[in-house]
């Protein structure tokens, strides 16, 4: 069975994400910058009437603030009813992975163990999977 992911960049790292969880990938437009939020948020996104919660995903790993500038990538994703817009370096593609390329291993680095599911092979090399649902955690986005 054949599994479809977007590859993306964030820190320095091609980073695969489930296809199934993306809604779609934007430009960020006007972001309203919200005083007082865990700076693992970037801002807010209006986006097709809704308004997105942008985060910065570097911000998750590095714990450097990412400066977002218009222009930028951004995820759609919708986690537990909330829209959310994902801060990434760059967008790759979209590629289909084989269930057998798929591993559930563990890291090093436990910034990226707290947000990843384990790691992908393509093209004979080893990418993040990243958990979607473990980048929006509720007790860092109570003021958002």
């Amino acid at each position: 069975m054949n599994t479809l992911f977007l590859i993306v960049e964030i820190a320095g790292e091609r980073i695969a994400l489930p296809s199934h969880e993306v809604e779609s990938v934007v430009r960020v437009e006007n972001i309203v910058i919200v005083p007082g939020v865990s700076p693992v948020i970037a801002g807010l996104f209006a986006l097709r009437s809704r308004v997105l919660t942008l985060i910065d995903t570097q911000f998750l790993v590095t714990e450097e603030s990412r400066l977002v500038h218009k222009g930028d990538f951004c995820i759609v994703t919708e986690i537990d009813g909330h829209p959310y817009g994902l801060i990434v370096d760059n967008v790759e593609d979209v590629v289909t992975v084989k269930q057998g390329n798929l591993m559930h291993i563990g890291f090093a680095n436990k910034k990226w163990r707290a947000i990843s599911n384990g790691m992908i092979t393509h093209d004979e090399k080893l990418l993040l999977l990243l958990n979607l649902r473990s980048l929006v955690k509720i007790d860092i986005l109570v003021a958002a």
